[in-house]
This record gives structure tokens, C-alpha cells and sequence, in this order.
């Protein structure tokens, strides 16, 4: 019995051992979690300090990749503006210049454009950086390669494509940035062509400035002034039984964008053939002025540039007018009134029409999201509108017209 009892007394001190060990060792362990972190160097961190200089280390990487793109893109941007700045100081580049580099804006559209697609990632950043740097130093070579003659004919030496279109492409930056014109006189004489009773005059200019008018003694001359690769002014003539084709038109290379554009001094003569007169105009602006000139159909069709057509002591059998984004300004007299009903139709540009207001005017429009005044009187959707005066006026103007989101104004005077 003695002997069972001190057998149990000591299992007992053996668990009560046990015991009490368990309890100092989650003491230690809770001890470990509160208990900063030596280093070699006796400083001490804990693990959240450890975590968040981590986060921060990662953030500023990720920071640094995001913005890698983006800061080459502008870097390369800030470098070609000052190397061109230099070139125009030193005098080995003209100021001009930069009327032609302002045209080349749409490629920033073009690499935002891009990065949009390629996302927000420091790949994509990366890319569009480097799409940057090799547009800014194509057109840094073009520039150096006019400068310098012996740059040119290594490009020339090493690239096929370069021994090929190079010279094309430096007498184009050539003409332009140097701002060196040509110039050309047209001349479609009377005397070389028997027994014309007709005319048929077809006009278009893609991009410069003219002026159209009928103050010449033949049956076209033009005047040209214009850069060697564009705006390059092309003529051509033919005749069918009595009547005359005459087609002027413009030719170009690049964009211009000059401050000084290609310009076009244009005259039909004074004569009473009838004539049928097509003008086409591109980007550029135009003035039309005729005096007693007999036009049996005007056409007049703009795409995005602007002209002002002024018909006083013209005869005028029919109109037609379209303008795509542009804009016209037209002045008629009583005796301009087209005879027979003229067509209007606008896109999102503009016209103002002056008409005297003894001439009766109906319209049949219509009318998108764009806008038509009459008078004063505004009109909307689809219809008819004429005049208080229109059917007992002696001289009546007839129009259909068609407007998307442009604007027509009528005004009487």
C-alpha cells in the first residue's frame, strides 16, 4: 500500500512538472511576439516596421516603373524642342521651321492615343516612351541630313531607302523651312483657241490661299507662288465642238502648314461666253469676285476651309453649294439671283448668305441638328418657308436645302 501510494504521489509531482513547464512556455512564446528584433548593429525593429518598409520599397518602385515611359516621352519631347531652338540661335536652321512642326501635333494624339490602349503599365509606358524618342530623332535626322550634305550621303551609303527617296525628301524640307517660293504664270489664250462659245472652268486648290476674279483679257491666266513639292500648280486644257475645258488644280506632297502658304492669283477674263464654273477648295481660304461675267451654273463645293464669293453683276443661272466643315460667305445682288432653284447643303459648316430685300425667297429645307434663319426667322425640322413678299416679288430666289449639325443664315438687306 506504501509503496502505491508513493508510486501515484510521484506520477502526480511528474504532471504537476509538466504542468507548470507548459505554462513558462507559452509565457515565453507571448514574450517573443512583443520582443523587438536585434541586429548586428544593436538597433532594433519590429516585424510591422520590417512590412511597411517593404510596402514602401515596393511603392517606390512601382512609382518609378509607372512613370519610366512617360518620363522618356517627355524628356525626348524637351530635348528635340531645344535642339531645334539651338539650330534656329546658331543660324544653321530657319525660324519657318516651326510653322511646319506645329502640323506634326496629331502624333502626341497618336502616342496618348496609344498608351490608352497599352494601359496604365510601365510596359506599356515604357513602349510608347520609346515611339516617342524614334519620331523626335526622324525628324531630327531629316533636319540634319538638309544641313549637313555629308550626313546625307552616308544615310544615302548605308540605306537603300534613304539612297532612294532622300533627295525627294530634303528638297521638300528644303523648300519648305526655307520658305523659297516659286512662281508660274498660266495662260489660256484667246488666240489659240477658234470658236469657243462656251466655257467650262473647273477650279480646285487642296490647300494655300486664292483669289478668283474676271479682270484678265484672256480666257484664264493664274499666277502662281508655291514651294517646290507643294502646292504645285497643274493646268490642263481641252476642246470639244464649240465649247472649252479648262481644269486648274493643285498638287501636293505633304502637308504645308507654312506661315506664308502657296498662293493663287486667278482670272477668267472679261468676256460674255456663258460659262459653267466648278471651285473645289480644300483647307485652304478663297475670295471670289466676279463683275459682269455670265455664269450658267456656279458650283462651289468646301471641304474645311473658307471662302467669300461676292456674285454683284453676275448672271447667275443656277447655284449649287456644299460645304463639308468649312465656311462661306456669299453676297448677291438683284441681278446675281440665280435663275432657276439653287441647292444648299451644309455638314457641320456654315454659311451666311446677304440678299436685298426686294428679292422674294422661299426655301424648302431640311433640317438635322443644325440650325437655318430666314430674316431673322429661324426654322427647324422639315418644310417650306417663303417670304411675306415672295410671290409678288419681281425677282424670286429658290432654294432646297439640307443642313446635318450646321448653320445657315439669310440676311436681307
Amino acid at each position: 500500500m506504501t509503496e502505491n501510494k508513493s508510486k501515484s504521489s510521484k506520477k502526480t509531482q511528474k504532471s504537476d512538472t509538466k504542468k507548470v513547464n507548459a505554462k513558462k512556455n507559452k509565457t515565453i512564446h507571448k514574450s517573443d511576439k512583443t520582443r523587438p528584433v536585434s541586429s548586428e548593429a544593436g538597433s532594433t525593429e519590429s516585424p510591422s516596421a520590417n512590412q511597411a518598409q517593404s510596402g514602401n520599397s515596393n511603392s517606390e518602385q512601382s512609382k518609378c516603373r509607372r512613370s519610366g515611359g512617360g518620363s522618356i516621352f517627355w524628356g525626348g519631347l524637351f530635348i528635340f524642342i531645344g535642339a531645334i531652338f539651338l539650330l534656329n540661335t546658331l543660324g544653321l536652321l530657319s525660324w519657318s521651321v516651326w510653322s511646319v512642326l506645329w502640323r506634326l501635333w496629331p502624333i502626341l494624339l497618336i502616342l496618348i492615343g496609344m498608351q490608352v490602349i497599352l494601359g496604365r503599365s510601365w510596359i506599356g509606358r515604357l513602349l510608347v516612351g520609346l515611339i516617342s524618342l524614334s519620331i523626335f530623332a526622324l525628324i531630327a535626322i531629316i533636319a540634319i541630313a538638309a544641313l549637313d550634305s555629308r550626313f546625307n550621303n552616308w544615310l544615302g551609303n548605308r540605306l537603300k531607302f534613304w539612297n532612294d527617296h532622300g533627295e525627294s525628301i530634303i528638297d521638300t524640307w528644303d523648300n519648305v523651312t526655307t520658305g523659297n517660293k516659286l512662281k508660274d504664270r498660266f495662260t489660256v489664250a484667246k488666240n489659240d483657241y477658234d470658236g469657243v462659245d462656251e466655257l467650262n472652268v473647273d477650279i480646285s486648290v487642296g490647300e494655300g490661299e486664292f483669289d478668283l476674279g474676271n479682270s484678265g483679257d484672256e480666257y484664264l491666266i493664274v499666277d502662281s507662288s508655291y514651294y517646290k513639292n507643294v502646292g504645285v500648280p497643274k493646268i490642263r486644257t481641252e476642246k470639244n465642238n464649240d465649247s472649252l475645258d479648262i481644269k486648274f488644280w493643285t498638287e501636293k506632297n505633304i502637308s504645308s502648314g507654312m506661315i506664308d502658304s502657296p498662293y493663287y492669283d486667278i482670272s477668267l477674263g472679261k468676256n460674255e461666253l456663258a460659262t459653267n464654273l466648278n471651285v473645289d477648295l480644300g483647307a485652304g481660304s478663297g475670295d471670289i469676285s466676279f463683275s459682269k461675267l455670265n455664269i450658267k451654273d456656279f458650283n462651289l463645293d468646301i471641304g474645311m476651309g473658307s471662302c467669300s464669293v461676292d456674285l454683284s453683276q453676275t448672271d447667275v443661272n443656277s447655284m449649287d453649294i456644299s460645304i463639308g466643315m468649312g465656311s462661306a460667305e456669299m453676297e448677291l445682288d438683284e441681278e446675281s439671283i440665280p435663275v432657276n432653284t439653287s441647292t444648299v447643303e451644309i455638314g457641320a459648316g456654315s454659311l451666311s448668305m446677304d440678299v436685298p430685300e426686294r428679292v422674294g425667297i422661299k426655301v424648302i429645307y431640311n433640317i438635322g441638328l443644325g440650325s437655318l434663319e430666314v430674316g431673322g426667322k429661324t426654322l427647324t425640322g422639315d418644310g417650306s418657308y417663303k417670304t411675306n413678299n415672295f410671290d409678288d416679288a419681281k425677282i424670286q430666289l429658290v432654294l432646297n436645302v439640307d443642313i446635318g449639325t450646321g448653320s445657315i443664315e439669310i440676311e436681307r438687306s
